[in-house]
């Protein structure tokens, strides 16, 4: 997966902001259609934020994360 310039400085300013790394990768036995995306926000436990995506959904890789 690529993501654009214009969502990797997103990300950069997520963790920058929140001091958190932001981990983003394709999953496709995790994720049931319709979801073609999943949040999970740094906490306790899990010090980076996660998005998920369904590999159909990989097109729209940017317009998911952002």
């Amino acid at each position: 997966m690529s993501l654009s310039a214009t969502t990797q400085g997103f990300l950069k300013e997520v963790e920058s902001s929140t001091g958190f790394k932001v981990l983003v990768e394709e999953q496709g036995s995790g994720l049931q259609v319709p979801l073609l995306a999943k949040v999970q926000v740094a906490r306790r436990g899990m010090p980076f934020h996660r998005v998920v995506y369904h590999p159909s959904a990989g097109g729209m890789a940017d317009c998911l994360v952002c």
